[in-house]
């Protein structure tokens, strides 16, 4: 232990006798980090820790392309994705998904969470079932039958005390009641960050709206 004390001694005075060495070897070993933590976290997220549900090769993500502006992912349009579905052949289902913030009010102190929008059959498309309750039925997707709502095991816990009766429990989102359907299991969370799920309304305003991406 002496010897080791001595040693690191030694290294911190030469170090500091030279600065210019120090800061390159500080920025080196910084870099080096950086670089094998971004690499371990597409393999973890990739191969030793997959996408929550099963047979995720068999998913895909679609994307607009607009060569003229020389755009290879751009959102998909609501007007697109409905002409994709009526007339695709490859697919057995799609999807749309958009990112939702909203806050979430109710017998707790307001809260801003972080939720998608889906389509009704988002769950079916991902091979996922609820823990507690059941999923979005076909018609949720129609203005004024959307006020539901799926829960994230997460917020389930963190902010209604993992109630075994959350099921047909109103809360509120951005104003809107909705009552809970389901609860998710706990490793479930795609896309990454989702507190939250809720239908899409499809509205006729809405079949000309970008910023959705489909699965």
């Amino acid at each position: 232990m002496d010897s080791l004390l001595r040693d690191l001694k030694f290294s911190v005075r030469s170090l500091l006798k030279r600065p210019a060495l120090t800061i390159i070897a500080v920025v080196t070993l910084a870099i080096g980090i950086g670089a094998n933590s971004a690499i371990f976290s597409t393999i973890n997220a990739l191969l030793l820790k997959p996408l929550p549900f099963p047979e995720p090769e068999r998913i895909v993500a679609l994307w607009d392309k607009v060569p003229t502006r020389g755009v290879e992912r751009n959102e998909v349009a609501m007007a697109n994705y409905l002409d994709w579905s009526a007339q695709s052949k490859s697919f057995e289902q799609l999807g749309i998904y958009r990112w939702w913030s909203t806050n979430l009010t109710g017998s707790d102190s307001p809260e801003r969470v972080q939720g998608f929008q889906v389509t009704t059959n988002f769950l079916d498309i991902v091979g996922v079932k609820p823990m507690l309750g059941h999923g979005f039925s076909v018609d949720q997707n129609q203005p004024g039958k959307d006020a539901v709502a799926l829960l994230t095991y997460s917020l389930w816990q963190r902010r209604f005390g993992a109630d075994p009766n959350i099921i047909n429990k109103p809360i509120s989102t951005n104003g809107v009641t909705r009552t809970v359907i389901g609860v998710m299991p706990p490793d479930f969370n795609y896309p990454k960050g989702a507190e939250i799920y809720a239908p899409i309304a499809i509205t006729p305003e809405l079949a000309a709206a970008a910023a959705i991406t489909a699965t």
